[in-house]
């Protein structure tokens, strides 16, 4: 068990920062699927092939949260295992995660297959963007499957601290993905199908090694049959606690259709390009929060069950403290200079200037939301499914829903991009609020313990 005492005893500084980088990168290159692929189009298809990913994306974004959030959900409790030596029953988390996440994710795609029409027009979609939607969005499906299921082992390589054997999946998808990207549509012409066809070929090739990691034994868990027969006591556990991830995607999935629509009611699909783009833009900005959140999990989970209380609380600090630094590093530098980036997209003059109006409002108190994920996160490695559902979903739901609906009928499209700051901030206050006497409790715990040999 000493290749996992890491987790329990390395400083925290250097646990976290190391795994948060690993993390980082793993997340800075999955992300470039959309970025890449909205460049390419930007450029090559123009605003119209934008506003059509857009209209898809919620989607695209979805079905693979299905996986993700299971692999979350089995990850804290591989870690938690690990931390008590119960290295039998974190194999059998991870063999029932994985064939879940499979099973679950190919259902779904074919079901949202069947319905494309249906889906594609109710997310707002009409005339042209209806059209090349449908072909992006029908090639994108066939991948869902492998995306889904290889998400699932990403998150739970991070159970065992091994997130750089994940982000080695990643860096090799994400670099195919951009050289696919440039022949299918910049060389052949391809359009925003050849954009879909770039990104399911290099899903499938991550999805591969990933399984070979755990072929090749490089992980503690294993791809054995005993492992993969569906226990149900096992499959509750890991949905209740994945719930907290799918609940922040799927609230993020439901925002964007109501977004989609009330953008294309003030705008058209001249707006729907410009918030295709800040989306990608600010999703970006946020990877340190995302990193540093998947790579505190399996710490809070191993300590909480060794009872190393002092660990978490500090853990829980730096990971806050560390996110708001790296996060704002990132909105100052695009905040200076944001018709460079907005210019990576396109080269529209009025999508240009649409778009850097509402990417000053909407990034200004964004890394404000790694005070709620950070407080969803803690749930999660606790196993407190509940609470970390609540927690994920209140700033999306609550918050960010009822002021879209609200500003843009007094402000006009000011109104949409205000929503933004104001539920940042409203969740930021709300989660100090929550969390000083958590973390307080913890502290006394820590205090209570007696030391060895005492």
């Amino acid at each position: 068990m000493e290749k996992y005492s890491k987790l329990g005893n390395e400083p925290i500084d250097k646990l976290l920062l190391t795994m948060a980088l690993s993390a980082c990168t793993g997340m800075l290159t999955i992300m470039l699927y959309n970025t890449v692929d909205t460049i390419f189009i930007g450029h090559f298809v123009g605003s119209q092939g934008i506003a059509a990913t857009t209209i898809s994306y919620p989607i695209n974004m979805l079905l693979p949260t299905i996986g993700m959030a299971i692999g979350s959900g089995a990850g804290s409790l591989i870690a938690h295992n690990l931390g008590k030596k119960n290295v039998e029953q974190a194999r059998s988390f991870f063999g029932n995660a994985f064939t879940l996440a499979l099973a679950l994710c190919s259902l779904f795609s074919g079901l949202c297959y069947l319905l494309k029409g249906m889906i594609l027009t109710a997310f707002g979609a009409t005339g042209e963007t209806l059209a090349m939607a449908t072909g992006y969005y029908q090639i994108t499906l066939i991948g869902m499957p492998f995306l889904g299921s290889w998400m699932s082992m990403n998150q739970m390589l991070r159970g065992e601290g091994l997130a750089r054997l994940a982000v080695n999946s990643m860096l090799l998808s994400s670099l195919l993905n951009i050289v696919l990207d440039a022949l299918f549509i910049a060389w052949f012409d391809m359009g925003i199908n050849g954009a879909a066809l770039a990104t399911v070929i290099s899903q499938v090739t991550g999805w591969c090694f990933s399984v070979s990691i755990f072929l090749r034994k490089q992980s503690a868990m294993r791809m054995k049959m005993k492992y993969f027969v569906w226990k149900k006591a096992r499959l509750v556990r890991t949905l209740a606690l994945g719930g907290t991830s799918f609940g922040w995607q799927a609230s993020e999935a439901a925002l964007l259709i109501l977004l989609n629509k009330v953008l294309l009611q003030h705008g058209g699909p001249m707006m729907l390009a410009a918030y295709g783009i800040i989306n990608r833009l600010q999703t970006l900005m946020v990877v340190p929060a995302i990193g540093l959140n998947q790579s505190f999990i399996p710490i809070a989970a191993y300590n909480f069950g060794a009872q190393k209380y002092g660990r978490v609380v500090s853990a829980f600090i730096k990971t806050i403290v560390y996110g708001l630094i790296g996060s704002y590093t990132l909105v100052a530098i695009v905040w200076t200079f944001p018709e460079f980036f907005v210019g990576w997209f396109t080269q529209e003059k009025a999508l240009i200037d649409l778009t850097v109006n509402g990417l000053l409002f909407v990034i200004v108190c964004l890394p404000l939301i790694m005070l709620q994920t950070t407080g969803a996160a803690y749930f999660q490695a606790l196993g407190q499914s509940l609470s970390g559902l609540l927690m994920t979903i209140s700033r999306q739901m609550i918050l960010l829903v009822p002021l879209l609906l609200i500003l843009p009928s007094v402000y006009g499209t000011d109104g949409i991009w205000l929503s933004f700051p104001l539920a940042n901030g409203l969740i930021a206050l709300f989660t100090v609020t929550i969390f000083i006497p958590v973390l307080r409790t913890l502290g006394r715990k820590e205090a209570a313990i007696p030391l060895p040999g005492s």
